[in-house]
């Protein structure tokens, strides 16, 4: 054969599989995560390539404190959040809180 025509060949079967690997990648390093995280009903951060999950301000602000301090914020909050709700159900009902 024309040595030209097997050069050209070799070059085509180069750009495709360069193609086809680049493809590969893609769907393994993008794709697929992206449809596990979208079918498990979660956020797909694009930007990072990965899962993102809502937290509350307030999660995030307790675990910046140390251990002590969250035990006793609490520890505070179980004996003040029943009583409160005691109160307001008396409030509620026409009672004296």
């Amino acid at each position: 054969m024309n040595p030209t025509i097997e050069r050209l060949k070799l070059i085509f079967l180069g750009i495709f599989a360069v193609a086809n690997v680049g493809m590969l990648i893609w769907q393994v390093g993008w794709a697929w995560p992206e449809e596990k995280c979208t079918q498990a009903r979660k956020w797909w951060d694009g930007s990072e390539r990965g899962l993102a999950e809502a937290r509350s301000a307030l999660a995030f602000s307790v675990r910046t404190f140390p251990f002590f301090a969250r035990a006793w914020i609490y520890l505070a909050w179980s004996w003040i959040a029943p009583r409160r709700y005691a109160a307001w159900r008396r409030v509620e009902r026409g009672l004296k809180p």
